[in-house]
């Protein structure tokens, strides 16, 4: 998991004991440099603190008439608690769902916590114990990634999941906010094979989606994570191997990436030990 309530940052004594010994954190990604390498390239395309990851062509009027296109904005606007919509145009669909209406979901269901990302904590402690930062891949890896898994469906179907979206939004939001409660607790209790809310199949059952059949959804879920799991574990090897044959290294990835990365180090002849963690 990457962000979550603020109360729910878990830094176990044996976690803070490690970081202690460690001279190095490497993270997938350094947040502070990918803002910084972003700006530098793009003048605009900044939204919600996301980038935009569209394709040059893409724009929503392309896939439906702007009479749709205006409603579709309204809906937004009405249902979201006057989330700004005027960027709708630069997003991909499923980009737009996940990164920006998910996150004003978050951000409306827990609205006396502030929501705090992992990464920003492990950023802090290296600061603060005078630990080198690493990434392992940059923010232009991991966007191409990003919008080649988003290709699976053509973005007209995106935007008809996009729109069944928006008026279920009631269901959709109870349905990610219940998801992202279990993730927490299973991250918590270490059972990470919860459902998560980028689990496609599971918010087409919820919600009995008409846009995305079950087995579509089936299909794009293992070509997603095919890409943005598996691929980018074995892309981050060298890198890990790199870091910790350089110095004692501490790596934190996302939850998702664990057990991937544990084979990958397994099948390279290194020794395994967990650690049991109390809270």
């Amino acid at each position: 998991m990457h962000n979550v309530p603020k109360s729910s940052i878990l830094f176990s004594q044996q976690l803070n004991e490690i970081i202690e010994k460690v001279k190095s954190i490497a993270l997938e990604r350094i947040l502070a440099n990918d803002a910084k390498t972003l700006k530098q390239r793009y003048s605009t395309g900044v939204f919600g603190g996301n980038f935009i990851i569209k394709e040059d062509d893409f724009e929503i009027s392309n896939y439906i008439t702007q009479s749709q296109k205006n409603n579709l904005r309204k809906i937004i606007v009405n249902k979201i608690e006057s989330y700004d919509s005027q960027f709708l145009d630069e997003q991909i669909p499923f980009y737009y769902i996940h990164y920006e209406i998910d996150k004003k979901i978050y951000e409306n269901n827990f609205q006396e916590e502030e929501f705090y990302s992992y990464e920003d904590e492990f950023a802090k402690q290296a600061s603060t114990k005078n630990k080198e930062l690493k990434g392992l891949e940059n923010v232009f890896g991991y966007l191409d990634t990003l919008r080649e898994a988003y290709k699976f469906f053509p973005y007209k179907k995106q935007v008809e999941y996009l729109i069944e979206i928006v008026n279920n939004i009631d269901k959709y939001s109870e349905c990610i906010i219940n998801s992202f409660k279990e993730q927490i607790k299973g991250y918590k209790t270490r059972k990470l094979d919860t459902n998560s809310d980028d689990d496609l199949e599971y918010i087409v059952k919820k919600l009995n989606l008409k846009s995305i059949n079950v087995e579509e959804a089936k299909k794009y879920d293992k070509n997603y994570y095919a890409l943005m799991v598996d691929r980018r574990n074995k892309n981050w090897m060298s890198n890990i191997e790199k870091c910790i044959k350089e110095k004692s290294t501490l790596v934190a990835v996302g939850a998702a990436h664990l057990k991937g990365i544990i084979k990958e180090l397994k099948t390279k002849g290194y020794k395994i030990t967990p650690i049991k963690e109390k809270y």
